[in-house]
C-alpha cells in the first residue's frame, strides 16, 4: 500500500492483457504466462496457482449465465468452469482468437484472421460476413466489427455500416459517448 494516497498496488511477472470483473471483489486475468483469478478484498491477493500456465492470454469473456469463462491464447480457445479447463475447437483445429465479448447466450469472437465467430458452451460457428475485421467492439449492449476504415453495427449476423474514415486511415479501437463516436487511429482520435 502506497502511504501517501491510500492506492494498492500488485506486480506479476508476466504482462496483463485483459481483465473481467466476475463480482465485486473478484476479477478473472490473463497475460503472458497465465490465465488466474485477482482478489480485492482488504489484502489485495493474485492468486499464485494459475487457472492455466504456458499461455500468452489476449482476451477474456464471459456466457450471460457466468458459468463458463472462456480465454483467447496463442495455444487456442480455452473454456474454465468449475475450476477445469479445455480446448474448444472449430472443425478439429485450434481456433486463435484476438478478441472475445459476451454476446446473446455466448460468445462473439474475432480470430487473427478477421473471421468472426459465436460461441456457445463448447460449440463453434462461424459466422459468414465476407469481410476480414480487425477489431471488435461492445459499447453497453451494441456490437461494432471495425474493417480498416470502416465501422459496421453486427446484429442479427448482419451488418449496417455506421461510418468510413479516408482510405489512408486505419481505426484501432472505437468509444462512444452521447451520440458522437470517437475513433483510435494509429496517430490520432477522432470524433464523428
Amino acid at each position: 500500500i502506497n502511504k501517501t494516497d491510500k492506492k494498492q498496488f500488485f506486480t506479476n511477472p508476466g504482462a496483463v492483457k485483459d481483465l473481467l470483473k466476475v463480482d465485486e471483489s473478484k476479477y478473472y486475468v490473463t497475460g503472458t504466462g497465465f490465465f488466474t483469478e485477482f482478489n480485492l478484498t482488504n489484502n489485495l491477493s493474485w492468486n499464485e496457482n494459475n487457472f492455466i500456465d504456458g499461455i500468452r492470454g489476449k482476451s477474456i469473456a464471459q456466457n450471460n449465465t457466468k458459468t463458463h469463462t472462456y480465454i483467447a491464447t496463442n495455444n487456442g480457445l480455452f473454456c474454465y468452469s468449475e475450476e477445469k479447463n479445455w480446448e474448444i475447437k472449430y472443425q478439429n483445429r485450434s481456433l486463435f482468437l484476438k478478441n472475445l465479448i459476451a454476446y446473446k447466450n455466448g460468445i462473439l469472437a474475432l480470430s487473427n484472421q478477421g473471421n468472426v465467430y459465436f460461441i456457445h458452451h463448447n460449440q463453434v460457428k462461424q459466422i459468414a460476413l465476407k469481410k476480414q475485421f480487425n477489431h471488435l467492439k461492445k459499447i453497453d449492449t451494441t456490437v461494432y466489427l471495425i474493417e480498416a476504415n470502416k465501422v459496421f453495427l453486427f446484429e442479427n449476423e448482419t451488418l449496417k455500416p455506421e461510418f468510413s474514415l479516408g482510405n489512408q486511415i486505419k481505426i484501432i479501437n472505437l468509444e462512444k459517448q452521447n451520440q458522437y463516436f470517437y475513433a483510435l487511429t494509429e496517430d490520432k482520435v477522432i470524433r464523428i
